[in-house]
């Protein structure tokens, strides 16, 4: 285990790595900024027939240049010809979009993902000139403002470390909570 040279709990093994494992770290939770408007609109109950209010958001959600604040460990990404390089960073906004649940409607200029039975709408670096934008409907509570169901989205941070000696790259992918929900 790296570290446990200088261990009283070891085993008594000796690290064959004893440095800082991981090539990067992430000082603190990644940001998002949010703007949203409600807006309510009339609209009939394809049951009933009758006419009703319906309430949805239409949110904007972006990040700033230093959302994502991120360490490299310089043990590895350097200009020796140990080392390796970062290219292809992108961080990306994902939506949950459940359509019984938060009943989320946009399209990412990343497109749709699904893992699992889950479905994620993504947005491609998303920056206050070219923000995340996509509604989702919302209750109306008489007297208590706006409280709808609010689609948790999530920060995705990935890209390619490249060898400086030529080797194969590898494509690191991680995702986060953000500082702020919607």
């Amino acid at each position: 285990m790296p570290g446990q040279y200088n261990s009283q709990t070891g085993d008594g093994a000796s690290p064959k790595y004893n440095q800082v494992l991981g090539v990067f770290n992430v000082n603190s939770k990644p940001t998002v900024r949010i703007n949203q408007n409600f807006v309510t609109i009339e609209s009939e109950d394809p049951r009933s027939g009758s006419m009703g209010m319906e309430t949805y958001s239409d949110a904007k959600v972006w990040f700033d240049s230093d959302a994502v604040n991120i360490t490299w460990n310089p043990a590895i990404i350097n200009s020796t010809s140990t080392g390796a390089t970062i290219k292809n960073i992108n961080t990306d906004l994902l939506v949950h979009s459940d359509q019984f649940y938060t009943n989320v409607f946009g399209i990412g200029q990343g497109g749709v993902e699904e893992v699992g039975k889950q479905r994620y709408i993504v947005y491609r670096n998303p920056s206050a000139s070219n923000p995340a934008k996509f509604s989702y409907w919302a209750d109306v509570m008489s007297g208590l403002g706006k409280a709808g169901y609010p689609p948790p989205i999530y920060v995705r941070v990935s890209f390619d470390v490249v060898p400086n000696n030529g080797g194969a790259k590898a494509t690191l992918v991680k995702t986060f909570l953000p500082s702020q929900g919607l």
